[in-house]
C-alpha cells in the first residue's frame, strides 16, 4: 500500500488537462500480431495495468455508477411498449419460441429469481451496473486508438451521456446492446493473440444474435478485418447449434436460429417498384433516421416535467455527439481502427439498405460517435 497515495489536487488536475502523451503506433486491427502478444494474453484486457490514470478513472466510474444506481431506485416511469410487455410475459414464465430472442427474457428471469418477480427497479440497477463497466471499456478503446487524454474524455462522456442512462431505465434490450457492442470493440482493440480474439468475438456475436437478431449484421465487418476469420466463422456457426436443434425438433423445420421475419431484413427496398426511385427514397429515409435526433414525444400531455426534460436532453445530446463523432471519424479514422469500428459501420449500412430502419437499430453506433467525438475534443494527434 505504500505505492498507492492520493495525488495533490493541483497535480491531479494538471495531469487531467496536460497534453496527451504520444506513444508509438500500435496496430489495433484483429489481424495484427506483435512480439509479446502471447505473453501478455488476457492481461492486456485489464486497462489499469501500468495505467497512470487509475485515480481519475476511479472517480469517473464511481460518479457514473452513483448516477445510475440513484436513478434506478428513484425513477418511477415504466415503459409499456409492446416489446416490454412481451419481454415481461416471457420472463414471468412464458414459452420461448423462434420469433423471440431468448437472451433478454432469460436475463430478466435471472434478476427476478433473485429480487422478486416483476421488480423493475432491480432490472434498472443491474443494467446500470453493467453500463457503468462500459465507462472503463470506452477508456481502454479510445486510449488504444488515440491517446490517454482522449480516453479520459471518452470515459467522462460515457458516464454522463443521457441516452446510455435512459437505456438502463427501460425493460428493453438497448442497455445490454451497448454493453455487448462496446465489449466487442474492446476485444478488437486488445492485444489478445489472433485465435483468442476470434473466439471471443464469435462468442460476443452469438450473444448479440440471441439478444437482437439484427446484430448478425456485425459479422461481415469481422470477416473483413479478422485474420482468423475461418475460426471466427466456425465458432459462430457451432455456438447456436443447440438452440437451432431445439427449434428444428419443435417446429419440424430448419431455421437459421429464428424465423426469417425476426431479422427484420429483406429485399423490399430493391424489389418494390410501385414508386419510382423507391430504393433511393428508402435509403434517404433510413439515413435520416440514423442522423436525426428521432425522439418523438408521443402522448406528451401525459408526461411529467422529468420525462419531458430527459427526453429532450437525450435527443439533443445525441445530435451533438453525432456531429462531433462524424467530424472525428473524418479526421482520425485510419486502417488501424478498422477491426473495432468497421463491423458497426457496416451494420448501420446494411440496415439502411435492407430494412425499414427503426430508431432503436442505431444504438450500436453511439459508442463509435462518442469515441471519435472524444478524439476530436482531446486535441493533438493520435497514435
Amino acid at each position: 500500500f505504500r505505492a498507492l497515495h492520493a495525488p495533490r489536487l493541483g497535480a491531479w488536475f494538471k495531469r487531467l488537462f496536460s497534453p496527451p502523451e504520444v506513444e508509438p503506433t500500435i496496430a489495433a486491427t484483429a489481424s495484427c500480431s506483435e512480439p509479446g502478444d502471447r505473453a501478455q494474453g488476457w492481461k492486456r484486457l485489464f486497462p489499469f495495468r501500468n495505467c497512470k490514470d487509475w485515480d481519475i478513472l476511479l472517480v469517473i466510474l464511481l460518479a457514473g455508477l452513483a448516477i445510475r444506481v440513484y436513478l434506478s431506485f428513484s425513477f418511477e416511469g415504466h415503459s409499456e411498449s409492446s416489446q416490454t410487455v412481451e419481454y415481461t410475459r416471457l420472463a414471468l414464465g412464458g414459452r420461448l419460441d423462434s420469433t423471440t430472442p431468448p437472451f433478454y427474457p432469460i436475463f430478466l428471469r435471472a434478476i427476478w429469481g433473485v429480487f422478486g418477480e416483476g421488480n423493475v427497479k432491480a432490472v434498472f440497477m443491474i443494467q446500470g451496473i453493467l453500463n457503468a463497466l462500459v465507462i472503463i471499456m470506452m477508456y481502454m478503446i479510445v486510449e488504444r486508438l488515440c491517446n490517454r487524454r482522449a480516453g479520459v474524455i471518452a470515459a467522462t462522456l460515457t458516464a454522463v451521456y443521457p441516452n446510455f442512462i435512459i437505456y438502463n431505465l427501460t425493460v428493453l434490450t438497448d442497455s445490454l446492446v451497448v454493453f455487448l457492442v462496446v465489449a466487442f470493440m474492446a476485444t478488437a482493440c486488445s492485444r489478445l493473440r489472433n485465435g483468442s480474439k476470434a473466439l471471443v468475438a464469435s462468442a460476443l456475436a452469438a450473444a448479440g444474435i440471441f439478444l437482437r437478431p439484427t446484430l448478425v449484421c456485425l459479422v461481415p465487418g469481422v470477416l473483413a478485418t479478422a485474420k482468423r476469420w475461418r475460426l471466427f466463422l466456425i465458432a459462430l456457426i457451432l455456438l447456436p447449434v443447440p438452440y437451432v436443434a431445439r427449434n428444428v425438433m419443435r417446429h419440424q423445420a430448419i431455421q437459421p436460429v429464428y424465423s426469417a421475419r425476426t431479422y427484420s431484413l429483406g429485399s423490399n427496398n430493391f424489389t418494390d417498384s410501385r414508386v419510382p426511385y423507391s430504393l433511393i427514397n428508402a435509403m434517404y429515409r433510413n439515413s435520416s433516421a440514423v442522423l436525426a435526433k428521432g425522439w418523438e414525444l408521443k402522448d406528451e400531455q401525459q408526461w411529467d416535467n422529468m420525462q419531458r426534460n430527459s427526453t429532450y436532453a437525450a435527443a439533443y445530446c445525441f445530435t451533438i455527439v453525432m456531429i462531433l463523432g462524424l467530424i472525428g471519424l473524418a479526421r482520425f479514422y485510419r486502417k488501424e481502427h478498422e477491426a473495432a469500428v468497421l463491423p458497426i459501420l457496416l451494420y448501420i449500412g446494411t440496415l439502411i439498405l435492407f430494412s425499414q430502419f427503426d430508431i432503436r437499430y442505431r444504438v450500436p453506433i453511439e459508442p463509435v460517435f462518442i469515441a471519435y467525438a472524444s478524439m476530436l475534443l482531446g486535441g493533438g494527434r493520435c497514435k
